[in-house]
C-alpha cells in the first residue's frame, strides 16, 4: 500500500483539521444530536473523526427540507444553474489537496487514485454544466400518425433523488453521479457509506459553497439497514450503488 504523500500518520494537517471541525458544526448534516459513530483512518486504525448515526426521522426531515428546495432549485433558469455548477468545478480543483487528503484518511487510496476522484468530479460538472440544457431541451419525435400528428418530448425533474454510495468511490460515485440529477432540478439527499462520510460532507459544502441553494443537498450519514431503506422508500428516484454500509 502507498503511503500519502502530503499527510503523516500522526497528527493531521491543519486544513484537513479545520475541515474536520467544520463538517462536524455544519447544517447539512441531519441527526447532530444522534449517537456519534468514529471513522477510522485504514491505513493506522485511528479515529479520523465523528458522523452522527442517523435514522428514518433524520430522513424524513432530509427529504421535507429537499422538498421545499427543490421547487426553488426547479424555477432556476438554466444560466444561474451553469453558473453555480462551473464555480464548483473552481472549487473542487482549487482544494484539490484537500480532498485528496480525505479520501486518503477515508479509504487507504494511494495519492493518485485519490486525486483520480477529485479530477472525475470536477470535469463532470464543468461536462454537465454546459450540457445539461442542450441534454434536456424538448425534442419533436414522429407521431403516432406521421404528418397527421406530432410529438414531443418534454424533460422534468422526478423530484427527490435517494442516492446511496459505496466507501470504494466516495467523491466519484458520491458527488459524480449527483451533479447531473441537481443541473435537472432535482434535489438530492444521500447516504454516504459509514466509513467514508467526510469526502462526500466535504464536498457538499463547496456545492453550497458554489451557490446549490440550501437544502437542495441533503447528507444523512448512518447505517445502510436504517438510513438506506428509509431513503430508498421515500425518494422519487434512487441511485444505490450497493454501499456496504
Amino acid at each position: 500500500m502507498s503511503l500519502p504523500s502530503r499527510l503523516s500518520l500522526g497528527p493531521l494537517p491543519d486544513d484537513v483539521h479545520s475541515a474536520l471541525q467544520g463538517i462536524a458544526a455544519n447544517p447539512l448534516v441531519p441527526g447532530r444530536n444522534a449517537t456519534p459513530v468514529a471513522v477510522e483512518i485504514p491505513f493506522t486504525g485511528a479515529t479520523l473523526g465523528y458522523v452522527a448515526a442517523g435514522d428514518e426521522g433524520d430522513v424524513d426531515e432530509a427529504i421535507a427540507r429537499a422538498r421545499v428546495a427543490q421547487r426553488q432549485w426547479a424555477r432556476t433558469g438554466w444560466a444561474q444553474r451553469r453558473r453555480v455548477f462551473l464555480r464548483f468545478h473552481d472549487l473542487v480543483l482549487r482544494h484539490r489537496d484537500l480532498l485528496t487528503d480525505i479520501i486518503q484518511l477515508e479509504t487507504g487510496k494511494d495519492r493518485v487514485s485519490a486525486l483520480d476522484e477529485v479530477f472525475d468530479v470536477a470535469i463532470n460538472a464543468r461536462y454537465y454544466a454546459r450540457n445539461a440544457e442542450r441534454l434536456l431541451a424538448d425534442q419533436r419525435v414522429p407521431g403516432a400518425l406521421p404528418v397527421v400528428t406530432k410529438t414531443r418530448v418534454q424533460r422534468v425533474p422526478r423530484g427527490i433523488v435517494g442516492q446511496i454510495s459505496p466507501w470504494n468511490y466516495p467523491l466519484a460515485l458520491g458527488i459524480s453521479d449527483a451533479i447531473p440529477a441537481l443541473l435537472a432540478g432535482n434535489a438530492v439527499v444521500a447516504k454516504p457509506d459509514s466509513a467514508t462520510p467526510f469526502t462526500a460532507l466535504l464536498a457538499a459544502g463547496l456545492l453550497r459553497r458554489a451557490g446549490l441553494p440550501e437544502h437542495a443537498l441533503q447528507i444523512v450519514t448512518g447505517s445502510g439497514r436504517e438510513v438506506g431503506a428509509a431513503l430508498a422508500e421515500r425518494c422519487d428516484s434512487s441511485q444505490d450503488r450497493k454501499s456496504g454500509s
